[in-house]
Order: C-alpha cells, then structure tokens, then sequence
C-alpha cells in the first residue's frame, strides 16, 4: 500500500487543531477553551472565521495565546470551503477538525499520540465520541439538555489496529465517533483534495474513512469528545433527501476506495458488503427518525419509494421497524419498538439467551 510521507523525525509531531466557525461565538467560547487544555504540548489551534458578524472577530481577538492562529474570511465562503481553508493553513503533521460547537478531550492528542509514536504509518486515530443533544435555544452544554456517553466496543481495546477492521466495526455502527474525535496526517488528508464540495451532509465521512483502508490505525476505545446536536447546525437544515443520499454517495465511495486499495478478496468483499447494508439501515433509522420528528407519511412514503434499493439490504428487524412506522399510526408504531427495544436489552442480559440476542443485533 502506498504510505504518504512519514513523520517528521521528532518524538512529538505537530499536531493542527482546527476550527471552522461562523457566527456561533457563545459556542465557540467553550470549543476554543478545550482545545487550549490539551495535556499534549506540541501543537497549534487554527481559527477560520467565515465572515461571522455576531462578535466572534472581537472574542477572538481578546484571547492571547501564542498557540492560536486566526484566519478571517473577508466574506461567508461556505462551510465546507472553510473546512478546507483550515487543512490548507494547518502546520501540524497530523490535523483534528473540531466544529465551534463541538468539544475535544484534554487528553485526546496525548492518547492518539503515545499510540502514533510506536507505528509511525499510521494516518488515522480515532477515538469514541459523546453525544449532547442541547435544549432548544441553548448555547453551552451548561444551558440545558442530554448527554448520550459512547458504548464501548466489545470487539477492540484500545490499541493499533487493522484499519480495514476499525472501518468495519463503524460500518456496523459499533464505534461511535465524529470529526472532533478523529485525528488524520495532514498530507494524507491534502492528497485526497480535502473535503469535497458537493457532499454537503457527508463531505467528513467521505474524507476520514478511506484513510483507513491505507495502513493500520489507531482506535482508542474510550470517550475523547463530544458532538454537540442542536437545530441551528449546517447539516440540520439540509432535507431529509439531500441527507440521504449524500450519506449513501460517501459510503459507496468508501467501497469503491476498498475496491483500489484492500489486496485481500474476503475484506474487501466484507467492506463492500457492509458499506450497502450500512447505508440500507442508516437510510432506515433516518426515515423512522423522521417519523417519530412527526413527518406524515405522506412525506415519508415517496422517500421510501425513491430509496427502496438502498433499503433492502438492510438488517430485517431494521425493515420490520420502518414498516410499523410507515402502515402504523405513530403511538401504535412507538409502543412496539420500544416493546422490542427492552426484550432485546432483556436477551442480553439473561445468560441463556445472549446466543439469541447476538443474532438479533451482531454478526
């Protein structure tokens, strides 16, 4: 496998923590103040203001740290532009991509790092990330809302793995983790042209992800941050179409990257396996989701049609659950997946039956 450039020859590599803002200052208050807390010494925060005009410039400004740099947009370049803006001004041999909304752990640079120094070809480290659903018309995690902590895998500890593996359990939905939580070599990041353009909703996803497939990575099977979901974020203001079928263009181009670069016939025929039924139930859980938001069927239904090949793939209690949401009036469709949701947590529980609760819910 080609391998980009290695590591400078340093113990303690540069590392990029960058941040892509815009009009967000009270949650970027918190965002910069944990990127500055990192426990590892060696690295630098990158700061793209995209044209905000609610106090962000001023706030930015008041800070002095030598370890922050800022770019000003003169004007709103759009938001992936900005992402890339912030890959090409980064110094650091390997960049993290945090949103002004979101947060990294204080010793998440430390982890990756002491990992990285023992495989210098690594070009992904990705750890576990929270979920925080804010209250509405929250600005910090302090005004209000639910933390959902990251289950641990049960397959990896933490460690340097396969990346063909690692990508594989997160095809199966079984690491949960985001941009803030994944740390990528720079210039294997640069030579993929950065993020594209016209995957708006998944334009991360299509970025990080095939980076595994070159070489080994490093998994850290712990919490190493926090997304932060609220109505006011880029993607959330997308449609449920455009949120489809974006993630399916990403997933389908990770398969056609295990296709170039994965030399074994059985991983890659797993990865291409996984990525359809991957997108089959994210496409699934997404138009469910849209159902319990309290979209009629008459909204859902054309997506379902228009999607169907998509579907099918997808695990079959998956299917069973999105037609109870789609023939079933909502409280009735509710009731049952909630029904089912404990007797499947009841099956893991009961020794007798995990056999039967691994068939419902893992390979």
């Amino acid at each position: 496998m080609n391998i980009p450039q290695a590591l400078r020859s340093t113990a303690d590599p540069l590392l990029t923590v960058a941040i892509p803002t815009f009009n967000r200052v009270e949650w970027l208050r918190d965002c910069i103040r944990y990127a500055l807390a990192q426990t590892y010494q060696h690295f630098e925060v990158v700061v793209s203001d995209n044209g905000s005009s609610d106090g962000t410039s001023e706030f930015l400004a008041s800070i002095s740290d030598r370890r922050l740099r800022i770019i000003r947009q003169k004007s709103n370049i759009g938001l992936l532009p900005n992402w890339n803006a912030c890959l090409t001004e980064a110094r650091g041999d390997y960049i993290i991509f945090v949103s002004d909304d979101d947060r990294i752990a204080p010793d998440f640079l430390d982890r990756s790092i002491a990992l990285i120094r023992d495989a210098r070809d690594v070009n992904v480290a990705l750890g576990l990330c929270d979920t925080f659903v804010a209250a509405k018309g929250a600005c910090s995690m302090n005004s209000g809302g639910k933390l959902y902590p990251a289950r641990a895998n049960r397959r990896y500890g933490t460690g340097i793995w396969d990346g063909g593996e690692i990508l594989l359990e997160f095809l199966k939905r079984r690491i949960p983790t985001q941009m803030c939580t994944i740390l990528m070599r720079t210039e294997a990041l640069r030579a993929r042209d950065g993020f594209r353009t016209d995957l708006p909703y998944a334009a991360d996803l299509a970025a990080w992800a095939p980076l595994l497939l070159t070489g080994r990575s490093v998994f850290i099977n712990q919490s190493c941050g926090t997304f932060i979901r609220h109505p006011g974020t880029q993607t959330s203001k997308l449609t449920l179409d455009a949120q489809l079928k974006d993630h399916g263009a990403a997933v389908r181009l990770i398969a056609t990257a295990a296709d170039q670069s994965i030399q074994n016939p059985a991983m890659r025929k797993k990865i291409k396996s996984q990525a359809r039924r991957n997108i089959a139930n994210v496409t699934i859980d997404k138009l469910v989701g849209s159902r319990v938001e309290g979209k009629p069927t008459s909204v859902v239904q054309p997506l379902v049609r228009k999607y169907y090949r998509d579907i099918t793939p997808g695990d079959l209690y998956e299917q069973v659950k999105l037609a109870w949401f789609i023939l079933l009036p909502l409280p009735i469709a509710t009731a049952l997946h909630n029904l089912m949701f404990r007797f499947r947590v009841a099956l893991g529980i009961i020794p007798g039956l995990k056999i039967v609760y691994n068939k419902l819910v893992r390979d």
